[in-house]
């Protein structure tokens, strides 16, 4: 009986030491996961293409819940603003053109309020009336044409920024509360405004700011090339960001270093079209109701993702002489114009700011 005890005693102490040693490797690798940072990726996809956020973290959970929220801050951007979208407010401005002006969101009154700003800074080379062009060159539905000379100035004759009419009865020190009254009127029947070179810009600082109140420290949120990064990836000290070569598709013209930064591209093989040898790009010279020529694609680096993405275009219509000018005439915003003659040979002029980060690595 006494040996029978024994043998139970030396086996609870056994079994009592092998589950504190287990006990003890579980608590040290939850210890060691929890100090591990990883990289945690989302895409969704929204306003005709993809929008991905990449954070490094070491709480996965947490970060998977900011970014999430991002996301749907986007997509209510996108809601929103697009034209695309039957239900959207830039829509329904668009139907009642000419006619009423409509309530809109706070956001929505800010965007194109912003964007008459960019108007007025570039001699209307960025107009967000351009709607009735771009539908007439075949744009909006992917389906490009020419457009005969009269059908181009008859549309040219509704793209005017100035004709954009904005009554907001909020005080102007605080002019987008939400729950103020903002109205959007288009004052001729047969405007329609088109957001595409600006909301995509507001929708990554609309996903930024989700991403900062939820403390998040190292990210980078991406929507069809314009981006907003914090911080740095793992075991770097910034993120580094490729500038797409525009005549090669799977190389780089070459790369820079981004923290606390936007960033926006935009290039003359985003959307287009060939007819008798001659290429048609989407973007389009609200003065002279043609596609842009000259200008394969223009980088800017900028303190918010709109404002990137808005003198992104606007540069682009501009050319490089007048663009580099508007560049280098407003704080903290630099950027690289890249040029293409008749023989598709490149060359590029780029604000000395930019020259300074920029790794060329072909040309």
């Amino acid at each position: 009986m006494k040996l029978m005890l024994k043998f139970i005693a030396k086996l609870f102490i056994f079994l009592t030491l092998s589950t504190s040693i287990c006990l003890a490797q579980i608590q040290t690798e939850n210890i060691a996961s929890i100090g591990e940072e990883q990289k945690i990726v989302q895409t969704r996809q929204m306003m005709g293409t993809w929008a991905e956020i990449t954070v490094y973290s070491q709480d996965a959970k947490s970060a998977n819940i900011a970014i999430e929220s991002a996301l749907d801050a986007m997509t209510a951007v996108d809601s929103l603003m697009s034209a695309y979208k039957q239900d959207s407010e830039i829509s329904e401005i668009n139907r009642q053109a000419g006619k009423n002006a409509v309530s809109v969101s706070p956001q929505t009154f800010w965007v194109v309020k912003s964007a008459i700003h960019y108007s007025e800074l570039s001699d209307g080379a960025f107009d967000i009336t351009i709607s009735p062009l771009v539908r007439s060159w075949g744009f909006f539905r992917k389906q490009g044409r020419i457009p005969p000379q009269e059908e181009i100035d008859q549309n040219r004759a509704f793209v005017n920024y100035k004709l954009i009419e904005l009554n907001s009865e909020h005080n102007p020190l605080t002019p987008f509360i939400k729950g103020e009254y903002n109205r959007i009127k288009l004052l001729k029947n047969g405007m329609a405004l088109d957001l595409g070179g600006i909301a995509k810009g507001y929708a990554v600082d609309q996903a930024i700011e989700k991403l900062r109140d939820a403390k998040i420290e190292n990210v980078l949120v991406n929507l069809s090339g314009n981006m907003y990064a914090i911080g740095h990836p793992k075991d770097k000290e910034a993120w580094h960001i490729g500038i797409r070569h525009p005549r090669k598709k799977e190389s780089l013209l070459g790369f820079l270093k981004l923290q606390e930064e936007a960033i926006s591209t935009s290039g003359d093989y985003e959307k287009f079209f060939i007819h008798d040898g001659k290429k048609y790009s989407h973007i389009i010279n609200p003065h002279t109701g043609y596609p842009v020529s000259g200008v394969a694609s223009v980088t800017i680096i900028a303190k918010t993702a709109m404002e990137a993405d808005a003198l992104s275009t606007t540069v682009f219509v501009l050319g490089p002489e007048k663009g580099l000018k508007l560049i280098e005439s407003i704080d903290g915003v630099e950027g690289i114009i890249v040029k293409m003659d008749e023989k598709e040979e490149l060359s590029f002029v780029m604000s000395e700011g930019f020259s300074k980060r920029f790794v060329l690595l072909q040309q």
